[in-house]
């Protein structure tokens, strides 16, 4: 794993801001290390989200759209997606980050009801907020639900199962 200034921070309980200042009042290229946290968040095909006629996509945003959650990144200045799904459901996990092609390994914890769940966390840039966003997974979706209008019968229907499935 790379260090980065958002782990250094975490390591020893410091204000990332704080770091910042720091290395850029000792002439470090704070540039290159906001582009490296750029190469590290798009570690799945960007590719796969945008993909309106395909129904493997679209049944894997249904899902998403029932047991996935969006939210602001606090390790850089971006967007996380994160799906947490029962332990049970482990291949159904491991079939998500194939398809998406996830560089990150699904990580298995224990949810605050004490049962054993899967959960596969993809960081993204702006631009994989706004394709989350079309097909209706945005922040706080459980109050605010609106399936994509775009998607034709078939691959709606595939959306569909997904959201059921999830």
């Amino acid at each position: 794993f790379p260090v980065t200034i958002f782990t250094t921070a975490k390591k020893y309980t410091i204000c990332h801001k704080v770091l910042y200042k720091l290395a850029e009042a000792n002439g470090v290229d704070l540039k290159q290390i906001r582009t490296e946290h750029k190469r590290q968040a798009d570690s799945f095909d960007l590719k796969f989200f945008s993909r309106w006629d395909s129904p493997q996509t679209a049944y894997w945003m249904g899902f998403l759209m029932a047991d996935g959650c969006v939210a602001r990144n606090r390790d850089y200045a971006g967007w996380r997606l994160q799906l947490g799904i029962s332990a049970k459901d482990d291949e159904h996990a491991q079939a998500f980050s194939d398809a998406v092609k996830c560089k990150n390994l699904p990580t298995r914890n224990i949810n605050a009801a004490g049962k054993p769940m899967i959960a596969i966390r993809m960081s993204g840039s702006r631009k994989f907020k706004n394709i989350l966003r079309k097909w209706g997974i945005v922040g706080n979706k459980t109050h605010v639900f609106c399936a994509p209008a775009i998607l034709d019968e078939n691959c709606l229907r595939h959306y569909l199962v997904g959201w059921i499935d999830g």
